[in-house]
């Protein structure tokens, strides 16, 4: 089936002409495919970058460059609602008609009061005096003009330069592109950017290979694919798989109580245990997972955390520290703290739940010096691979791992982590030594007594014998 013609509109060095099949339009500008709404998924995946690498302010400033078919914004709104400012900024009224009345209709209808879009040349705002926290330059094809031939100012290194003044001190440049530039790369990273490119497969067609550049000021020792950011994208990409305990979390938690998850991460568990409780608050100490948790806009309280000292001022009937969290600790002291930061904000007749995985002999010699894969399809619809390296030392009762993340074969982070752990006993003697009375321990994820393999849970109550 082919395009049908809709409408186009002539100016001094190019045209655009706007098309439709099957209820989805194309834009070409001086007869190259600008925009196409069958190969959206790059423009929908920069939007859910921008969640993850805009600075943690109350109100981040987000400045789009090039409205289009609408796909960035719209999805820039899903994202952030009504937390962020954004400013849009389209050279073309026709292509903002275009939006308004055609493609985008429903949702120009009801324009929400934080988005102002502004008829004028994105360069035109680098020179203003306010900075932004997120730029986004959804423009051409790429750091290189197919609509108006100014926008090479924008891609030369003096305008790489306005950009970089015009951002925050934490901001980020995101940049849509169908090609990969690498003497862009090289003017990106003379001005003072460290830049990161992230290859995106379009589901319409497997072969097309799209491009999303960010460029960044912060320290070049915190680049991806070690970056934190980076890293957080994959956790909730691969968690959001992951379901054997959400059931045994739903029936263990009483319905109408006030909840404490502590490294609440991405709100995997938060997003099912919150609709059963009273209040439901999430500690976590990585500014980037409540990036993404944040912008999931769930009805949970977050607030940013470390488990071996923080004081919320307030206590919780259920406390639930899942997914091995606590082994993230580094040695047996640091649980110590933790188990009594949870004490301090457990009420009374309140209950606690610990995840841990033991490494016992049996698990040394099945996993020592082995890589495990994972391969999976997250929600973004592409195959993804986890692939996990460890090496456990049972003297010291630790477990180091190195965790690599692939996209489409792409490698788009890496971490290494260091685990310590303990028995049940051993866990069950911290709990009583620092005033919580071990009720159960649980075989993961059932009702069952823990019969000392595998994976367990261990509830703790508040002793009132020990605190009278």
């Amino acid at each position: 089936m082919s395009w049908d013609y809709i409408d186009s509109s002539q100016f001094e060095d190019y045209e655009i002409i706007l098309y439709k099949k099957n209820n989805k339009y194309m834009i070409r500008a001086n007869g190259y495919e600008l925009m196409n709404g069958f190969c959206a998924d790059s423009e929908e995946f920069l939007s859910y970058l921008s969640g993850c690498f805009t600075p943690f302010t109350d109100k981040p400033r987000i400045l789009l460059g090039g409205l289009g078919l609408g796909y960035s914004l719209c999805a820039l709104h899903e994202t952030f609602g009504d937390l962020a400012s954004i400013t849009v900024s389209e050279i073309s009224s026709t292509i903002i008609s275009w939006c308004r009345d055609i493609v985008q209709k429903p949702f120009f209808a009801e324009l929400p009061s934080n988005i102002t879009i502004k008829n004028v040349d994105v360069a035109k705002l680098f020179n203003e005096k306010d900075t932004y926290d997120l730029i986004l330059l959804d423009l051409d094809n790429g750091p290189d003009a197919i609509t108006t031939s100014e926008n090479n100012n924008i891609y030369s290194k003096e305008g790489l330069e306005r950009i970089y003044n015009s951002l925050s001190d934490c901001g980020n440049l995101l940049l849509w592109s169908s090609f990969e530039d690498k003497c862009f790369e090289a003017r990106v990273e003379s001005v003072g950017f460290n830049i990161v490119s992230f290859p995106i497969s379009i589901t319409a067609s497997k072969n097309i290979i799209h491009y999303i550049h960010r460029c960044f000021k912060i320290p070049i020792d915190t680049i991806s694919p070690n970056h934190q950011s980076v890293q957080a994208i994959c956790y909730d990409y691969y968690c959001s798989n992951y379901s054997d305990d959400l059931l045994f979390y739903n029936d263990w938690l009483d319905d109408n109580k006030t909840v404490l998850e502590v490294g609440v991460g991405t709100g995997r568990i938060a997003s099912q245990l919150a609709k059963k409780s009273k209040s439901y608050v999430g500690l976590e100490y990585s500014w980037d997972m409540i990036r993404i948790l944040k912008r999931k806009l769930l009805n949970i309280e977050v607030i940013h955390g470390d488990m071996r000292n923080f004081n919320l001022s307030e206590k919780f009937d259920r406390i639930i520290l899942p997914f091995r969290v606590i082994q993230y600790c580094s040695n047996k002291e640091e649980i110590h703290k933790t188990i009594k930061c949870i004490l301090n904000h457990l009420d009374y007749g309140g209950k606690v739940l610990i995840n841990m995985l033991p490494l016992d002999t049996d698990f040394y010699r099945k996993c020592n010096g082995k890589t495990y894969v994972d391969d999976f399809i997250a929600f973004d619809g592409y195959n993804w691979r986890k692939e996990d390296f460890i090496e456990v030392d049972l003297e010291n009762q630790k477990l180091y791992r190195k965790v690599s993340f692939f996209r489409e074969n792409q490698m788009v982070g890496c971490t290494d982590e260091s685990i310590v752990w303990l028995s049940a006993r051993e866990l069950s003697d911290m709990l009583v030594l620092n005033g919580l009375k071990v009720s159960y321990v649980y075989k993961a994820f059932n009702s069952a007594e823990y019969d000392g393999n595998g994976e367990f849970l261990i509830e703790g109550e508040f002793d009132h014998a020990l605190h009278l």
